[in-house]
């Protein structure tokens, strides 16, 4: 069955996409700032996702503190950067450093323990209904209003977490870019013995670089709590996202190429739901994932050339 596509729609999947995709490349510069520069393939990084804006609101709700809201959303970014700081000094460094060659894998399967054991703390202390922000918006007399633009309707919410996002990104690279803190962190991805060496404190780099991402994630999932509701375990399908995009550009690339990669898987999701429900469009970044795999496996860029040569 073809079905007719209009170009309001693909209007609206590419707005969909592009506001979805700020957020997943968010995360996915998060995680690999983690994964390239600390050696952390860290699944509780989701846990961290869904703390942040559990916290905010803890700060925010009117029947708990009351604070203004935004003051909760950064007292929920600081307190997930804190927690984010806590595991890697308290849990992943230590496992790290016994399990010696095999410390990937290792913290791998810690921190996906980690990530089970934070989503149950979540439920233990907020409980599993889903949780929103709407009393804390009333506080401030803030509206969710629609935005209508090129055809296509969004909200003001949205908006709000594309930019924040993306500004958050635009910060992360000109640090890494233009700051002697950044200059250290990508010594420290480099080589990180020459880095010792060099007299560069690669613990606390290492420390610094999970601050930097815990927050990052805390800053995502706020938003995600105010656009629809908290839930305990919201945050590994967006992860999910957001590791792809980290390996589709390289764990070492600058945070901008990682976030485009991010966006650009987004559109993809967004513009699968043309021929597929929503569900199964999500087996498409799968496939892109496992197309790359494969590509890079067999080095497919490179085989035309080997072709060419056995033929010749």
């Amino acid at each position: 069955m073809i079905l007719a596509i209009t170009g309001q729609q693909v209007r609206q999947l590419t707005v969909n996409g592009l506001i979805n995709g700020a957020e997943f490349g968010l995360l996915a510069v998060g995680f690999a700032l983690m994964l390239g520069v600390v050696g952390r393939f860290n699944f509780a990084y989701a846990w961290i996702y869904a703390l942040g804006g559990y916290f905010a609101l803890f700060f925010a709700d009117p029947a708990r503190l009351g604070l203004n809201i935004w003051l909760g959303m950064l007292l929920g970014i600081m307190c997930a950067a804190v927690v984010g700081v806590a595991t890697e000094a308290a849990i992943f460094a230590p496992v790290a450093r016994r399990a010696g060659p095999s410390a990937l894998m290792t913290v791998f399967i810690a921190s996906l323990g980690l990530a089970i054991i934070g989503e149950n703390l979540i439920r233990l202390f907020w409980g599993s209904a889903p949780l929103n922000f709407f009393p804390a918006l009333q506080e401030v007399g803030f509206k969710v209003k629609p935005i209508r633009s090129w055809g296509t309707v969004i909200t003001n919410v949205k908006l709000f977490k594309a930019v924040s996002c993306a500004s958050a990104v635009l910060v992360v690279a000109g640090v890494l870019r233009f700051t002697g803190l950044g200059r250290e962190i990508k010594a420290t991805r480099s080589n990180p013995e020459l880095a010792g060496v060099l007299g560069i404190a690669t613990r606390r780099v290492h420390l610094i670089v999970f601050a930097i991402a815990s927050a990052m994630a805390g800053l995502a999932g706020f938003w995600v709590g105010v656009e629809f509701s908290l839930q305990p375990s919201m945050g590994f399908q967006a992860l999910f996202f957001g590791v792809v995009a980290a390996f589709l550009a390289g764990p070492a690339s600058s945070p901008i190429k990682i976030f485009l990669a991010g966006v650009a898987l987004a559109l993809i999701e967004q513009y699968a739901t043309l021929w597929i429900d929503s569900q199964r469009a999500q087996l498409v970044v799968f496939a892109v994932l496992l197309v790359y795999l494969v590509g890079r496996s067999f080095d497919l860029v490179a085989l035309p050339k080997r072709l060419l040569r056995s033929a010749t």
